[in-house]
């Protein structure tokens, strides 16, 4: 997203005439059309489903225009400034981004729920440091960040990918110019050539494998991304060097174009991508580049060098910038993620108005500035400044979510939060918000069962159990194993309050993400998933073998994802519930009883953001009974299967009444998000839930005794 400009008279040949401009029309059309397919698939991805792939035609652009101004330092005097290009890289980039991101940490305090500040003030930091893909990579394979709202500035990846190409490829610049000073400068340009083309298919290379193998974090990596850049760096030292004929380049402009187009809209949020398919924009991007000017009436250059592309291609970089940020407010304000055809119209008429206006009052003071441009220092101080400035507004607005955390729980008790036992007890009120909700909505998101923490619930690849102990470590009298998905996690900190309110009972969990307790063939991602099968079977060895507890609890999602499910929900309930019935029946058969959970109802939204969004009525976000069992539950079924001894209980009954389901029971909030409950509220349903277990497990057909309960 970089740009030249001063302007030259052109009556050289081709390869002379782009060699000696240093600006260039075409490439400023090109970054205009690059910007309006983001702007377009960001506001109605319907009008341009490929949209997204406007990115990585910035980001050949930015590689190509990079190293042809290298190249011309380089030719023109025999050396490199390494703090030169970094100043000249803080001028052109950090004002205007720093801007932004100010404003929209402002403007998002304000306008935001509560619920997503601290996601946005993470990744404001991190977008200020420039590594928010890396940030946002971490994101894509963490499963308790699944149901996280988009934030304001998380479109700042792609100049975080940017930021890290200029501090590699200068390094390649470096040993170019050693090569210069020690072969012939045609034998030194083809070294260098070779070096970026080896570095560009290796990038590929690892774009098409982790694409395949780990596309969450493939769309954000650096490896699977720089590439791109690197190929605009391959042509701008192929075009440096040799030219093209004109009615070549005139058959690239046009090719160049549909491939750009062709992907734009043949692709879809449904493709794989990067990988192999981002070949079309590249390839794309870079024979539009190489086409360069033409005097031909019908081309290409015509139609990119013409005054409106010129326009938005100058103000393209702060259209970027200011053009999500717009979005997510505006989705916030309508209370539609689809944004309604008037907030449409008023988004991209804004992108237009604060892009012009920053590229005047910003970008271009900045860039002309006398005393930034005559040294590098005081332009790396600039830079350096933008960065703590953001950094530091940051660090106040986390450290005042963190006071207001600090002061909800100050006057927790319970006697005013008490949580699930005020609806399975019946008290009067159980459903009013009377004090401080728990834990406050700031922080609702990572209110979440230690196992996470203490890292023994299993990630999606793996296939050895990692099990957590809590309670008595050793030679306890009772034991009970937990095993299941998130949705059996949730229920962790309800059984560690069992345990360890004795002495002697002991807690062991198996749990792992998206993985039900069941022999039916799950599925991930529409693929088997052969991890979850795996880690079950080893599961249960460890159980019938090394665990042997008095009780296995098993709780699953009703939404897990089965191969050749039928299409009707009760059937596919059903061909869960046979697949838990096995593992139940040989875990029987080792002498050891099995209750099943049934699973938690949902409230069809995101609870915490809702509650944030209606303070004055959290029961806005209640939903009736009827609704929020979305699906046939299988743990009913699966005990009759199983037969003795082998029970299912419910739950449910302490977040809804026989019409409603909550939000907030007891001033405590049920769910951290859309489906799991929060730690707080099982921690309060501890009680209701151990004496449940313990009744069910004594009514069981079984040889031992069921353990008593304790005070």
């Amino acid at each position: 997203m970089t740009s030249a400009t001063a302007t030259t008279t052109h009556t050289d040949p081709p390869a002379a005439r782009r060699a000696g401009r240093s600006f260039l029309p075409e490439v400023q059309g090109i970054r205009a059309i690059a910007v309006l397919l983001v702007l377009a698939y960001h506001v109605r991805p319907g009008w341009v489903p490929g949209g997204y792939i406007g990115v990585d035609v910035f980001f050949v652009i930015s590689g190509f225009l990079i190293t042809t101004m290298l190249i011309r330092e380089v030719d023109r005097t025999e050396r490199f400034s390494l703090a030169g290009f970094y100043a000249r890289r803080a001028r052109r980039i950090l004002p205007a981004a720093t801007v932004v991101l100010i404003v929209t940490a402002v403007v998002g305090y304000l306008l935001l729920p509560v619920t997503r500040l601290e996601e946005m003030v993470r990744q404001i930091a991190a977008s200020a440091l420039y590594v928010e893909n890396w940030y946002l990579a971490q994101s894509a394979v963490d499963y308790l960040a699944a149901d996280n709202a988009p934030s304001p500035v998380q479109h700042y990846w792609s100049l975080a990918i940017e930021e890290q190409f200029y501090l590699l490829w200068p390094l390649l610049i470096i040993g170019w110019v050693a090569l210069r000073r020690r072969w012939e400068p045609r034998r030194a340009d083809a070294a260098m050539i070779g070096a970026t083309l080896a570095l560009t298919l290796a990038s590929l290379a690892a774009s098409i494998v982790v694409t395949a193998t780990d596309p969450g974090p493939a769309y954000f990596v650096l490896h699977t991304r720089i590439w791109e850049l690197s190929a605009g760096g391959v042509l701008a030292f192929a075009l440096a060097r040799w030219s093209l004929p004109a009615p070549l380049r005139w058959w690239l402009g046009w090719a160049g174009l549909a491939l750009i187009g062709g992907a734009a809209f043949a692709f879809t949020a449904e493709t794989p991508f990067p990988g192999a398919a981002a070949l079309l924009p590249v390839l794309g991007a870079l024979a539009l580049i190489a086409s360069g000017d033409s005097d031909a009436k019908v081309s290409v250059y015509r139609v990119l060098s013409s005054r409106p592309a010129l326009y938005v291609g100058d103000i393209s970089y702060s259209m970027y910038l200011w053009h999500w940020p717009l979005i997510i407010f505006a989705a916030s304000l309508s209370g539609s993620d689809d944004l309604p055809w008037p907030w449409a119209a008023a988004v991209i008429a804004a992108s237009f108005g604060l892009a012009h206006l920053t590229k005047i009052a910003v970008e271009d003071p900045v860039r002309r500035a006398k005393l930034l441009a005559r040294a590098a220092t005081p332009a790396l101080v600039m830079g350096a400044a933008c960065v703590a400035l953001t950094v530091a507004v940051t660090a106040v607005q986390y450290t005042a979510l963190s006071q207001q955390r600090e002061a909800a729980a100050a006057d927790v008790s319970p006697q005013t939060h008490p949580g699930a036992l005020a609806l399975a007890e019946g008290r009067p009120g159980a459903t009013e918000v009377t004090a401080p909700i728990i834990p406050d909505l700031a922080s609702a998101a990572d209110d979440i069962p230690s196992v996470y923490d203490d890292g023994c619930h299993g990630d999606f690849p793996d296939t050895t159990p990692r099990h957590c102990v809590y309670g008595a470590q050793e030679d306890p009298a009772v034991t009970i194993a937990l095993v299941g998905d998130s949705h059996g996690a949730q229920w962790v900190p309800a059984l560690q309050q069992v345990v360890e309110a004795r002495d002697d009972w002991q807690l062991v969990t198996y749990t792992k993400s998206s993985c039900a307790f069941t022999a039916a063939q799950v599925t991930r991602e529409g693929s088997p998933y052969s991890e979850c099968a795996q880690w079950n079977e080893a599961a249960l060895g460890e159980l019938t073998t090394q665990v042997r507890p008095d009780v296995v609890v098993v709780a699953n999602s009703v939404n897990s994802n089965l191969a050749d499910a039928p299409d009707d929900p009760q059937a596919t309930a059903d061909l869960q519930a046979e697949g838990m019935a096995e593992y139940w029946r040989a875990l029987q058969e080792d002498g050891i009883p099995v209750v099943g959970l049934v699973d938690t109802p949902r409230l069809g939204n995101n609870t915490p953001d809702c509650v944030a969004e209606n303070p004055e009525d959290p029961m806005e976000c209640a939903r009736p009974r009827a609704d929020a069992f979305e699906r046939p539950d299988p743990a009913a079924r699966a005990a009759e299967l199983a037969g003795a001894p082998a029970a299912a209980v419910d739950m449910s009954d302490v977040v809804c009444d026989d019409a409603t389901c909550y939000p907030v029971v007891g001033n405590t909030l049920t769910y951290r998000d859309t489906h799991h409950i929060t730690a707080a509220f099982a921690r309060s349903a501890g009680p209701v839930l151990e004496q449940r277990l313990i009744q069910t497990v004594e009514g069981l057909d079984r040889s031992s005794p069921a353990p008593e309960a304790g005070d």
